[in-house]
């Protein structure tokens, strides 16, 4: 299996793109240790089974900075080569705004998110679970073809979602933050590919 993941594209003196190690480690836990990851740093095509957009930057609508232009830009390209080719999704935490954006969804700013732990309810699960998530926008209201799959329980905003036909799927967590990887976040991407 290869697994292509779109880094955070960060600033300091210069430009550069970073993935998190844990975020390699979780995938490693989900699909085993030989999947094979690349780092997807510029737009063109590979052969992937399953693409991973992390989290990090901001939505052009929220911040224009260089560094958030280049990370849209990225992430643009490979939702659509993604919707184009059939190839499954996963948008984390900015990774699922930028799903919810393409599809003209809303947003609104929250202090409730940010480094927080909150209680999330996936429609689908008997528990409910809590998690870290480290965003300043919330989606108010999904639009097009998307489907709220699940919530966070202090504000009844959209944490989980997915398309109606194609293998798309937005987290506003961080699943690879967890002290310890869950079982639950791992059945979830097992079913996305």
């Amino acid at each position: 299996m290869i697994i292509g993941i779109i880094p955070v594209i960060a600033k300091e003196k210069e430009i550069y793109f970073k993935v998190d190690a844990k975020l390699i480690d979780f995938l490693k836990y989900c699909f085993g240790k030989k999947v094979n990851i690349q780092i997807l740093k510029d737009p063109r095509s590979y052969k992937l089974d399953f693409i991973v957009a992390c989290g990090g930057n901001d939505l052009l609508r929220f911040s224009r900075e260089v560094r958030n232009l280049k990370r849209n830009r990225l992430d643009h390209f490979y939702l659509t080569y993604a919707i184009k080719n059939k190839v499954p999704y996963l948008g984390i935490c900015f990774g699922a705004q930028k799903i919810a954006s393409y599809f003209d969804s809303t947003f609104s700013k929250t202090n409730l998110h940010s480094r927080n732990i909150h209680k999330i309810k996936l429609f689908n699960e008997k528990k409910n679970f809590n998690r870290r998530s480290y965003h300043n926008y919330k989606i108010k209201n999904l639009k097009g073809p998307l489907i709220n799959r699940g919530v966070a329980m202090n504000d009844n905003s959209c944490e989980f979602f997915s398309h109606k036909k194609l293998k798309i799927y937005g987290m506003m967590w961080h699943p690879e933050r967890n002290k310890k990887f869950s079982i639950i976040e791992k059945k979830l991407l097992l079913k996305m590919v």
